[in-house]
């Protein structure tokens, strides 16, 4: 979390937040004045995230449903994103990170975590994996 920066006060999203294991971890780090945007393609794990951060009183959460393709967040909101053992469950990844660029800040990073295994084994091969920069 340190690389990719993340502070008091700004906005990260967690494209494939599940159960929100993450999301709890940094709410307290971004703060009052940051924001949270917990985001995934299955309504089951929302209903339980709702619950947890509803339960632990995060007040700088947000939750939302995106589509496989598509994480659904505001245009020029979010200064990180994060994407946590859940990029080798993408059907089409390279939809989703063309739709997730608008939503990010000049300057915004993404940052992808997954395991250099294969797909079938809950990874991503390094064959599958690219490096890009957003800056101009």
């Amino acid at each position: 979390m340190r690389l990719l920066g993340i502070k008091s006060g700004i906005t990260v999203a967690d494209i494939g937040a599940g159960s929100g294991y993450y999301v709890v971890r940094l709410s307290p780090i971004v703060g009052p004045r940051g924001r949270i945007i917990a985001q995934d393609v299955v309504p089951k794990y929302l209903w339980g995230l709702r619950r947890r951060v509803r339960d632990l009183g995060l007040q700088n959460v947000i939750i939302g449903l995106g589509e496989p393709h598509d994480p659904r967040l505001p245009v020029d909101s979010i200064d990180v994103a994060i994407l946590v053992h859940m990029y080798h469950e993408i059907a089409q990844p390279y939809a989703l990170l063309y739709n997730l660029v608008p939503a990010l800040k000049p300057g915004a990073r993404v940052g992808i975590v997954d395991a250099f295994r294969p797909t079938s084994e809950h990874g991503t091969p390094p064959s599958l994996c690219c490096v890009v920069s957003l800056q101009p």
